[in-house]
């Protein structure tokens, strides 16, 4: 799977899932009264089916798509973020010279890519 496909294929994705999901389902926490609620928020890699490719993707509680949340003026919202992500590999920068491609459209950008 190219880059391409994959970026299309996370974006249809996201955009599945937040058009079949509702309001109030993946709702996270809702700040109204003055008590002390501690929404966890988890941020992951799990492995998603996606028609008939298997993706490894950051999910937040699970799911591909980030959670609402929602709060009312005065209100205190606590959220508590567990990264539970391996930290990033070393970056590697290029050797020698890097040649810059010219394009002139985003066609052209996205041919090059593929």
């Amino acid at each position: 799977m190219n880059r391409r496909r994959f970026a299309v294929s996370a974006i249809s994705a996201a955009g599945i899932a937040t058009a079949l999901g509702t309001r109030g389902s993946n709702l996270i926490a809702i700040a109204s009264t003055p008590a002390k609620r501690v929404n966890v928020l988890n941020i992951q890699y799990a492995l998603t089916n996606f028609k008939s490719y298997k993706l490894y993707t950051r999910t937040s509680n699970g799911r591909t798509y980030g959670p609402n949340i929602e709060t009312t003026p005065g209100s205190t919202l606590s959220v508590r973020i567990v990264n539970k992500l391996p930290p990033n590999p070393p970056a590697t920068p290029p050797t020698g010279s890097v040649q810059i491609p010219t394009t002139s459209s985003m066609l052209d950008v996205q041919n090059a890519s593929a």
